[in-house]
């Protein structure tokens, strides 16, 4: 199964994707929102983790352009944001 990991902090993500792997998943990360986007519309992915707090953009603003090009599959979303409206949203 083809996994996409949107995570910027690099030794989380790569702990991640690590053990990710382990468990027998394809695990393709990226740092950035802009390349999120691009990858969710051009790749085939069964699911997604996405954090929330990019460096170029908010992962909430990825999953909603995700959705407006009927771009429909599973997200996780991974963030470190404890605010209450945060988890509503």
């Amino acid at each position: 199964m083809r996994l996409l990991l949107v995570e910027d902090d690099r030794l989380l993500a790569d702990g991640l994707a690590r053990q990710l792997e382990k468990a027998g998943f394809s695990v393709d990360t990226t740092a950035i929102a802009r390349e999120a986007v691009v990858l969710g519309e051009q790749e085939d992915y069964r699911a997604v983790v996405l954090d929330l707090g990019l460096p170029d953009g908010s992962g909430l603003d990825v999953l909603r352009k995700w959705r407006a090009n009927q771009i429909i599959l599973p997200v996780l979303i991974l963030t470190a944001r404890g605010d209450w409206q945060d988890k509503v949203n």
